[in-house]
């Protein structure tokens, strides 16, 4: 193989001054051997006639060598390629070396990218003409980007997690702490006023009802100890209220699907919120059973009993999140004193259809 040497000077390529210019076989094997180099190689005269052109430089035309030699500059593709390509072709006939990425059409209508570097040839301080010199990166950008796009579900499934645990960690404690305070100032001033405390009390509790169902389906569903934990998190922040922690039983797997998570973590924030409210309990059981058919919620207190128990929005809730899964919500009175409640509901079959569809 002939190696030429040449030297640099202001981006220019220069032969060397006791260079001479290769002749006959020479010059015959380094055309020889640029037309089969794997990169589009082209030289150009300052009036854009081509007056070399490789043999993938004549594939990328899809057109015989006759067709390219000696015709004018051509761009692949449409005429924007062409208006976006020659800012590049001007710069290079100044005498400035040029290097860029191009997205083009080929003859074909197959989308191609490549990498392209103008070189401009002078001669005592003219440019007559430049080299291209083109590589066609298409199959490493079509690998780039069908990497990237099997990283995607990753990237998006941390960037959720992200996203959850600042909900949990910041809103809902916020927010949490915020009823908490409001409860306790209900218990000291007047029933009036003390109603409208109430009411948004119930309005903070639904709006964390709906960050916790947000959450679950940003992170598809809590392992087995992240609901366990979640679960024992919403009784700590009860006992703050009640003076006591209630007793938690969990039997089970609890690695459940999201949507089931966000219902059973609801279930059991409305329902110790109504005993918070309403019962006057001095011991509170949460029992949470889960096999391979369904969810089972017992939550018992000893408080005032089934007559005294708030039968409005909270119960309507539990009963509505119960018949949504096909399941079930009764209540009925505890022995000797209290109440309790007994929320089902079915795993691994869809919901009933819903009767107004």
């Amino acid at each position: 193989m002939l190696l030429v040497a040449v030297k640099v000077e202001g981006g220019s390529v220069q032969p060397p001054e006791n260079a001479e210019p290769p002749r006959g076989e020479v010059l015959q094997d380094l055309v020889t051997t640029l037309r089969d180099q794997p990169p589009m190689v082209a030289y150009f005269d300052a009036e854009l006639r081509n007056k070399f052109a490789s043999n993938t430089y004549v594939a990328w035309f899809q057109a015989a060598e006759p067709g390219v030699v000696g015709t004018d500059i051509q761009f692949a593709g449409s005429p924007e390629d062409t208006e976006h390509g020659m800012p590049h072709v001007r710069a290079v006939l100044h005498g400035e070396e040029q290097d860029f990425d191009a997205t083009t059409v080929d003859a074909a209508g197959s989308v191609r990218y490549s990498e392209g570097v103008y070189v401009p040839h002078s001669v005592d301080g003219k440019v007559q003409g430049f080299f291209a010199v083109v590589t066609d990166t298409t199959a490493r950008v079509v690998a780039e980007a069908a990497t990237r796009a099997a990283f995607e579900p990753l990237v998006l499934a941390r960037e959720r997690e992200r996203i959850a645990a600042d909900l949990h960690d910041t809103i809902i404690q916020s927010l949490y702490s915020a009823s908490l305070q409001l409860a306790a100032v209900a218990t000291t001033i007047e029933p009036g006023p003390a109603e409208r405390v109430e009411l948004a009390i119930d309005t903070i509790d639904k709006a964390i009802v709906a960050l916790r169902k947000s959450i679950f389906h940003l992170t598809h569903g809590l392992t087995d100890a992240e609901t366990a934990t979640a679960i024992t998190e919403i009784a700590g922040r009860a006992a703050m209220i009640l003076g006591f922690n209630p007793t938690v039983v969990l039997s089970g797997p609890l690695d459940l699907p999201a949507d089931m998570s966000g219902e059973v973590l609801a279930v059991i924030t409305e329902s110790l919120s109504n005993i918070t409210k309403h019962a006057e309990a001095s011991a509170v059981t949460v029992t949470v059973t889960v096999d391979p058919e369904q969810i089972d919620i017992k939550i018992a207190d000893n408080g005032l009993g089934f007559n005294r128990l708030d039968r409005s929005s909270g119960l309507a809730n539990l009963r509505a999140r119960a018949e949504q899964l096909g399941g079930t919500f009764t209540w009925h009175s505890n022995e000797p004193t209290g109440t309790v409640i007994e929320w089902h509901a079915p795993l691994n079959q869809p919901p009933p259809p819903n009767p107004t569809d």
